[in-house]
């Protein structure tokens, strides 16, 4: 997993976050599962999740090349409007690696 300012590499996915976020690495570098959390200002979160199969608290955002299943689950503060919007970016901006 690479993480750096304004955009996260892990498994078999890649994101962009906004650089006022937080990345928190929830899952051990061994680990087959890769998971991560993204935190707002405002203390919302982004739960993403690269296993199989997806958790039933989880949404399917997408399958990967390797046909593992990419999941997220969101939490949003009391004033979510500014953390949807940007949340709906992240989850937009993410992709396959290569």
């Amino acid at each position: 997993m690479v993480i750096a300012s304004r955009w996260l590499s892990a498994g078999g996915f890649q994101l962009h976050y906004p650089a006022h976020w937080r990345v928190v690495k929830l899952s051990p570098a061994i680990a087959a599962e890769v998971e991560v959390v993204l935190v707002s200002p405002a203390g919302g979160t982004i739960r993403l999740r690269m296993s199989e199969p997806a958790a039933d608290s989880e949404q399917l955002l997408r399958r990967l090349p390797d046909g593992s299943a990419l999941s997220y689950s969101l939490q949003a503060p009391d004033d979510a409007a500014t953390f949807l919007a940007e949340a709906r970016q992240i989850l937009r901006s993410i992709h396959a690696s290569k």
